[in-house]
């Protein structure tokens, strides 16, 4: 609606009026210094002030009465005196906090889309580097076209940013598609291509994860910090309480043990079993879990138990207490098919730390 300048000036007007003035009942709020004092504690020159009083008129911001001889002074009443009333802010308040709100919303959501472009352009131009040398010049020239229409995103629109960001996303998962053949994991996010164990092994070696195997192996790689004192060690067999399934924890617990973390990320808590399973991809994707571990977790263990297996492991991974998720997903799994994990138990566990 106003410039910065204009929104400046303005300020000096209001705050030139005693708190007061702007209750109902009382007088009205009018400001008589002249332009000569107004330019003064601006810092703008009097025919700035004159062409920013005008403007402010035309926004409806303010309205403005001055004597014949262009003096400002106070008279009998409202009616009488000359000066820059500001009564029409009182009037407009509802209509002008609801524009500044909606303001507010269109830069956050500006800003979201510019730190969103920024991680795009970070991301092609990583994937672009492991890219065969022909395909990466023919993509680098279709980024540059793209580039050129959001050099300057503050001053692009709002859909061609949008607009940028799905196109340079969809090359970056081209590079994706061309390196698969030559890629050792499936990749969980773009940029991010972390398989903490090797897929397809869950049925035919399940020695190497288990803590009671060989030890070479289980002191090794990523084996030995997958497992933590919970998983090894036989839990205790509680009696479940009435109306609680013996292999999954209340939904309002599970949701209370996993809302910090959920915050942290910007992520909204579920409401229900379904909406838990349809947070279940996002929640991988910040953990670091890969599809693979995510798909065998619900094949194996169900819906509902595999989607509180990783709110598990994405909140114990986010509080610094598991450095393997994929494979503490992948061990929760395995322990899963022969009872010795207790979900319940794990909730609780983490109900209780951030009640501490």
């Amino acid at each position: 609606m106003v410039n910065s300048t204009e929104a400046f000036v303005l300020l000096k007007i209001i705050n030139a009026v005693p708190a007061e003035s702007f209750r109902p009942g009382s007088e009205p709020p009018i400001v008589f210094k002249s332009n000569r004092a107004l330019a003064m504690e601006a810092g703008r020159s009097e025919r700035s002030i004159s062409r920013i009083l005008s403007s402010l008129i035309d926004c409806g911001l303010i309205t403005m009465k001055d004597s014949g001889n262009y003096k400002r002074h106070a008279g009998k009443g409202e009616a009488d005196g000359c000066g820059i009333n500001l009564k029409i802010l009182m009037i407009r308040h509802d209509e002008l906090m609801s524009a500044i709100r909606a303001a507010k919303a269109e830069h956050t959501a500006r800003q979201a889309l510019k730190r969103q472009l920024s991680g795009a352009r970070r991301n092609f131009r990583a994937a672009l580097q492991s890219a065969p040398a022909h395909i990466a010049r023919r993509l680098e020239s279709r980024y540059e076209k793209i580039n050129a229409l959001v050099a300057h995103a503050a001053g692009a629109e709002t859909s061609i940013i949008k607009r940028a960001i799905m196109l340079i996303e969809w090359l970056t998962r081209t590079i994706f598609g061309k390196n698969m053949a030559h890629m050792t994991c499936t990749p969980a996010n773009f940029d991010k291509h972390i398989h903490i164990t090797t897929p397809h092994q869950i049925d035919s070696n399940d020695k190497r994860r288990e803590p009671n195997g060989s030890p070479e192996l289980v002191q090794s790689g990523y084996a030995r910090r997958a497992y933590e004192k919970s998983l090894i060690e036989t839990p205790r067999q509680g009696k479940p309480k009435q109306g609680q399934s013996t292999n999954l924890p209340g939904l309002s617990d599970l949701i209370a043990a996993i809302r910090p973390s959920l915050e942290t990320f910007g992520l909204r808590a579920p409401s229900s079993w379904a909406d838990l399973a349809q947070l279940m991809p996002k929640m991988c994707v910040v953990a670091g879990i890969s599809i693979d571990a995510r798909d065998q977790a619900i094949h194996r263990m169900g819906a509902q138990a595999a989607a509180t297996a990783v709110a598990v492991t994405f909140q114990k991974t986010c509080s610094g207490q598991v450095k393997s998720p994929g494979g503490y997903l992948r061990a929760i799994t395995d322990r899963s098919a022969s009872g010795n994990i207790n979900l319940p138990a794990s909730v609780f566990g983490l109900v209780q730390q951030h009640a501490r």
